[in-house]
């Protein structure tokens, strides 16, 4: 089983970017730990210094279900702020969203065929007036 893991922010502030690095660093090391395959595809960086937009993963295993079971959905991340110190909010969010990866269908150019077609522009209806 192969899946892709999408790690976001969302529109979330600094903080929740800076959840989507802890996150992602988190589930890089259990997946390890769980011999599952793990790749990072791509990371989409924020506006903070080692913060990330989002960040796109590539997996497989045969633990992979369990994995992803336990982090699909939206993430609550509880901690003090480290860019507003005096900020009240403690809680972050971010989402955690799994796709299938699909299938990559066999391109034979036998298959296809070119032709040549000529067009003379769309038709104008001639209306009868009264």
């Amino acid at each position: 089983m192969k899946k892709i893991i999408q790690i976001t922010a969302g529109k979330g502030p600094a903080e929740c970017c800076l959840v989507v690095v802890k996150v992602r660093d988190i589930i890089l090391k259990q997946a390890k730990a769980q011999s599952i395959t793990i790749s990072v595809t791509e990371d989409k960086p924020g506006d903070q210094s080692g913060a990330l937009l989002s960040s796109t993963l590539i997996a497989e295993g045969a633990q992979l279900e369990n994995l992803l079971k336990e982090w699909q959905g939206t993430i609550q991340w509880t901690a003090q702020s480290p860019y507003r110190p005096a900020h009240k909010r403690k809680n972050w969010f971010v989402g955690v969203e799994v796709f299938d990866v699909p299938e990559q269908t066999h391109f034979d150019p036998a298959d296809v065929v070119f032709e040549t077609i000529r067009s003379s522009g769309p038709r104008r209806a001639k209306c009868k007036q009264s």
